[in-house]
């Protein structure tokens, strides 16, 4: 969750009235579309999801894709990504599909060219899918330092407006773009972590 959003979505030009707080989801499971979607819709509440496009791709190839589930995202059981489909009804619904990458891979292990395949394709994959080309992006494993480079410059370079990170913090008008807070819980954490989190 994070930073203000105004009518037109999360898109580098930032209005501030007041306290406001943005939904998000990363990884692209298509469990989120069975759980959350439906209480988003009941609600009102339009959120952003950052997908990992390699995944998806992936998923016409299942035993590649639950052994890419099993090792971008740490869980014991694969889980099954969203489908174009799925991201295409997102946006139908007023929703925001993002890019979390090509193939969920840390920009701090990737050389400048590396990463420039990762968040152009990814962003290509989405505009072919969605028909809305994505603006934000979200470092997989929250890693934005690198000994081979800047990656923020490297999202920049790709076109991107923003980008988001894994450090806590509430989005402040000297917030840079490319670096922007979040708070953030994990599905696989048992309740008493995610109480613990949250109250800290």
């Amino acid at each position: 969750m994070f930073l203000s959003r105004d009518e037109t979505g999360l898109h580098g030009r930032f209005k501030w009235r007041g306290y406001r707080v943005a939904i998000t989801f990363d990884d692209g499971f298509r469990v989120l579309t069975r759980t959350c979607l439906e209480t988003l819709q009941q609600f009102g509440v339009k959120a952003t999801f950052f997908v990992p496009t390699g995944f998806i791709e992936l998923s016409r190839d299942s035993a590649l894709a639950e052994k890419f589930s099993l090792r971008a995202h740490h869980y014991n059981l694969p889980l099954e990504p969203m489908q174009p489909e799925d991201l295409k009804l997102l946006v139908d619904l007023g929703h925001e599909v993002e890019s979390h990458g090509l193939s969920h891979v840390s920009l701090k292990n990737l050389t400048q060219p590396m990463a420039q395949r990762e968040l152009t394709l990814s962003k290509a994959h989405i505009a072919h899918w969605t028909g809305m080309e994505p603006v934000g992006f979200a470092y997989p494993y929250g890693h934005v330092v690198s000994t081979l480079g800047h990656p923020p410059e490297w999202v920049q370079t790709a076109g991107y407006e923003y980008a988001v990170t894994l450090k806590r913090g509430p989005v402040e008008t000297s917030s840079h773009p490319f670096l922007l807070p979040r708070e953030h819980v994990e599905g696989n954490w048992p309740w008493w972590e995610l109480s613990y989190f949250l109250l800290a």
